[in-house]
């Protein structure tokens, strides 16, 4: 089973955990990101701190060193939080805001001094309300907002098309109205019917307002209260992409359809299934390797100056033979004038040696400076080139939004050929590209798309065809052989299959390229998402090999 965890990826590592112990792998798409917002709260005379999330609890304590004052949180994963930043005084209540105030209001004295909510830019509940209701005085402090994503990324779109996920996660009422905005303006709610959707409350379940399978509500607001729903659920297994029928089959060619379908689904079996594709680690390792190269970059030692040593030594000897000279000279005095002229001249001869060495030294040690600090920018650039490569690598095989990385990686990438691989790259930046495992996934979909277009074309249309495409859409009869020959359909398309389940995408966007026009076209969307990823795979990899570069030259 799989399903899709909404949260913030500061609440998602939990989550992910338990789903996992489960047996139950976990899609991770934010639906929100958590940025900082505001000053440090003002807490003179402050009598307890109420949290409503344990995103305030991480925006507080990133503020604020205050760990003396009570804290109130509603609910466990709060309080949870609340502990682990180092508060003492921890009072949970039952899990909504409701609860919360009625804990408060319970333990507190409005007499005792004013009570601070940190909270986010959006409330959930009327919590002021409730207390001052009460008698007390509440104020309110917005230390971070949840910003929605602007639509679903690729990668979920390509999930939810091929219908591999059997259940979506929901923590607050405007993460389930986010999601199914989100969804709708993907043109996917139709999807939605084989998607059992699990609501932390009943205010959850009336935002998400999409036609699941099911909306079943935790007994009570708590991720462990979600997770039973999850332990209760029937075991079901991954179930192929559903076919693609034509809207319209009327009278006798649709009974005609049905009885044929029938009979051929009673004796035969498909004879090819998507199959699972393996992870895709290169990008994975790469980036491990660029992250390991920086830490060993940021721990060498800085580059030695140069040694002076000799040419102080220097300097010092002609000092003495110039104080030498000048004794001499003071000793001769008037007596020997041609010795004394002598003594003059090789004490200047001397002198304007002292002075070249030490314009020498001082031009040295210039140039060690400048040296140095050019060597502490470059190696700052190469560390910042082959870090940014490694968080755009780690976006891009996520198959998650990149823009701030790419934007990153060009500000530190040379004009070449490399910096114009990744700049086609923007277009996709904001919404990201699919991972090779979701154009897999997707495939199944895409050829019996690709098998009705070219069957129905074949046919010349009409009734015929739209049987025949029909019969192609619901069981697909194909050689599995990657190695038989042959330029039909069929043997494209399985040709095509074989090589994503070895992981060779740039040998299946081949096979699907020489389908008929009409194939071709049925499949012009995974071909045009396909394309992507192998442009950006050898992006990334032009990418990796100059960090590579710049690391080794750095060590040099």
């Amino acid at each position: 089973m799989r399903a899709l965890v909404t949260r913030p990826i500061e609440d998602a590592a939990p989550l992910e955990a338990a789903l996992k112990a489960r047996g139950i792998e976990a899609v991770v798409v934010p639906m929100m990101s958590i940025t900082p917002a505001g000053a440090p709260p003002q807490l003179d005379g402050i009598a307890a701190l109420l949290f409503t999330s344990a995103n305030g609890v991480r925006a507080f304590a990133a503020l604020s060193d205050r760990r003396d004052l009570p804290a109130f949180a509603v609910g466990p994963a709060t309080a949870a939080a609340l502990t682990e930043a180092g508060f003492a005084r921890v009072e949970t209540a039952g899990g909504n805001v409701e609860a919360l105030a009625a804990l408060a209001a319970e333990r507190l004295d409005p007499k005792a001094g004013p009570l601070l909510h940190v909270a986010g830019s959006a409330l959930a509940g009327d919590l002021a309300g409730d207390l001052k209701s009460k008698g007390f005085s509440v104020e309110r402090a917005v230390l971070y907002q949840a910003v929605p994503i602007d639509r679903l990324p690729p990668s979920l779109v390509s999930e939810i098309e091929a219908e591999t996920i059997d259940f979506v996660l929901l923590f607050s009422p405007r993460t389930a109205r986010v999601f199914a905005e989100r969804v709708r303006a993907a043109g996917l709610d139709a999807k939605m019917g084989r998607v059992t959707a699990l609501c932390l409350s009943r205010a959850v379940a009336d935002r998400a307002n999409l036609r699941f399978a099911a909306k079943r509500i935790a007994t009570r607001p708590e991720q462990a209260a979600l997770l039973d729903l999850l332990d209760q659920a029937p075991a079901r297994t991954l179930r192929p992409a559903a076919a693609t029928r034509p809207a319209i089959v009327g009278g006798l060619a649709g009974l005609l359809a049905a009885a044929i379908v029938a009979a051929i689904a009673l004796t035969t079996a498909p004879a090819w299934l998507p199959q699972p594709a393996p992870p895709d680690a290169s990008l994975a390792s790469r980036m491990e390797v660029l992250s390991r190269e920086v830490a060993a970059l940021r721990a060498a030692p800085p580059p030695a100056a140069p040694d002076l040593k000799p040419l102080a030594d220097r300097l010092q000897a002609l000092e003495q033979s110039v104080a030498a000279l000048q004794s001499r000279i003071g000793e001769a005095g008037t007596a020997d004038t041609r010795q004394l002229s002598d003594l003059s001249d090789r004490l200047a001869g001397v002198t304007q040696q002292m002075s070249a060495l030490q314009q020498q030294m001082g031009a040295l040690a210039r140039t060690a400076q400048s040296d140095a600090a050019r060597t502490a920018e470059d190696a700052g650039r190469r560390a910042g080139l082959a870090l940014s490569a490694a968080q755009l690598a780690q976006a891009i095989a996520a198959g998650q939004p990149f823009a701030p990385s790419l934007t990153a990686v060009l500000g530190l990438t040379a004009d070449g050929p490399t910096k114009t691989q990744l700049a086609a790259l923007q277009p996709a930046a904001e919404r990201g590209i699919p991972t090779v495992d979701a154009l897999a996934r997707r495939f199944g979909g895409v050829a019996r798309e690709a098998k009705a277009a070219a069957v129905k074309a074949g046919a010349g249309g009409g009734w015929m065809g739209e049987i025949r495409a029909l019969l192609s859409g619901l069981v697909t009869i194909r050689p599995t052989d990657p190695a038989r020959g042959g330029d039909d359909t069929d043997n494209h398309l399985a040709r095509a299959q074989a090589y994503l389940d070895s992981r060779d995408l740039a040998a299946a966007v081949a096979e699907v390229k020489a389908l008929p026009p009409a194939a071709t076209s049925a499949a012009a969307r995974w071909l045009a998402d396909a394309e992507q990823r192998l442009a950006a795979d050898a992006a990334l990899k032009a990418l990796e090999a100059e960090a590579a570069r710049g690391l080794a030259a750095g060590a040099r």
